[in-house]
């Protein structure tokens, strides 16, 4: 078995996975559609709705208040969804309410109606040094990889990044697949 800690204490990639998958979860989007509006606007006006799946993403449990867990995600994850669905690393589900998102920063919060989760620890983005260690945990691909482990190092600091969608901000850069 892989050690999770080194020598000096500190956890090893294995250490950090054992310690945080639990506060991270996979989250799936689901969005209103009518089947037969968007087959060439075939059958327009039809009864036949419903939620489909739009996509899937990952999030980090970030607090409890009041009955409620909230849910760290990406804007652009749920931006578009109309209902979601939260999946824990035990695979226990539940249903999940927008409470808003950011485009400017890439930044989404969802919330459940759940207490006594694994909530995050965060860290001080200030303390961040070129060359340390990072472990990245989420769903790359899809709820079919959730909780993936992947190790690299920070490349640079504020990182000047922008995007069509109107992000625009300095970042830490990792070479973190």
């Amino acid at each position: 078995q892989a050690a999770t800690t080194d020598a000096d204490g500190n956890l090893t990639a294995a250490g950090i996975a054992a310690q945080c998958s639990d506060s991270c979860v996979g989250i799936t989007v689901y969005t209103k559609q009518d089947a037969y509006r968007y087959f060439y606007n075939y059958g327009y006006g039809s009864n036949s709705s419903g939620d489909i799946v739009s996509g899937e993403g990952s999030g980090v449990i970030m607090s409890e208040s009041n009955g409620k867990t909230y849910i760290l995600t990406c804007a652009h994850v749920i931006a578009d969804g109309s209902s979601f669905e939260i999946s824990l690393n035990d695979k226990t589900t539940y249903d999940a309410t927008m409470v808003g998102y950011d485009s400017k920063t890439d930044i989404g919060v969802l919330s459940i109606e759940a207490t006594g989760l694994s909530v995050a620890e965060f860290g001080d983005s200030e303390s961040v040094v070129v060359g340390e260690d990072v472990v990245a945990i989420g769903c790359p691909g899809g709820l079919d990889f959730q909780n993936s482990v992947t190790k690299g190092i920070v490349s640079g600091l504020q990182v000047p990044v922008s995007s069509s969608i109107g992000y625009n901000n300095e970042c830490i850069q990792t070479d973190t697949a």
